[in-house]
């Protein structure tokens, strides 16, 4: 392979792996780092791995046989040969950093799409939050009686689905009472998808296509299913839902 990959905020862009030429004259030279948000990826044509790293936001790929996925961990003491050759105006030497460090990454490897373990690494990088369970309160009250409604132990409040699409936002619009969702489609290609919201007693009455400052540009039509629509490849789409 010729290229890396390293995740942006909606988007997770290809960098060649060269190293850049050096420009003779140029106090700054081109790097061979790149920013990551999130990820970084390597891929063959049968097999590929991808590195999801906590706080961690530069990377590299080696030039060479080994392809080797190189993080930027601290950047500390001088940095004159690093950014600005002899420059003595960079002069950073106290620029440390004593301290004892810990970094969090996970390794996932594919099969060529690392858009198959993406999930898996937002997982990592986003892990779920985990509170002490009790009895419930009723198990030692006598007189207890058994709401009708009762929300189920597992569920979610919005639901999507479609290939290669992903909930980026959840919440409540700006300067109104409803509800805002935006989906990227991190696909190659135009995916058709559906939203629908699944918490028990809330009901859409109706759903509005907005723009990023939250103006509606389009009433969508609203089935038993949900809301239905189609995304282009790297496409945003923000839903508005009026409860």
């Amino acid at each position: 392979t010729e290229v890396s990959r390293g995740g942006q905020p909606f988007d997770v862009p290809e960098r060649r792996i060269h190293e850049p030429a050096v420009t003779p004259g140029v106090r700054e030279q081109p790097y061979p780092t790149h920013p990551m948000q999130d990820i970084c990826d390597i891929t063959g044509k049968t097999h590929g791995l991808t590195v999801a790293a906590e706080g961690i936001y530069e990377y590299e790929c080696l030039d060479d046989a080994s392809r080797a996925l190189a993080l930027t961990m601290v950047r500390s003491n001088n940095c004159i040969d690093a950014c600005f050759g002899t420059s003595g105006q960079y002069d950073l030497k106290e620029a440390e950093n004593l301290a004892v460090m810990t970094f969090r990454t996970a390794l996932f490897p594919h099969d060529g799409d690392w858009r198959s373990v993406y999930g898996d690494a937002m997982h990592f990088l986003n892990p779920a939050v985990i509170t002490p369970g009790r009895a419930p309160e009723e198990s030692v009250m006598k007189d207890y009686i058994r709401p009708e409604l009762r929300l189920p132990d597992v569920g979610a409040m919005v639901a999507l689905t479609g290939e290669g699409l992903m909930i980026t936002s959840v919440k409540k619009a700006y300067d109104r009472n409803s509800l805002m969702v935006r989906v990227l489609n991190q696909g190659t290609s135009t995916a058709d998808g559906c939203l629908s919201l699944t918490f028990p007693g809330v009901e859409m009455t109706e759903a509005w296509e907005t723009n990023l400052d939250e103006e509606r540009t389009e009433k969508l039509e609203v089935s038993e299913k949900g809301v239905a629509f189609t995304l282009r490849a790297a496409g945003l789409k923000t839903v508005e839902f009026i409860l």
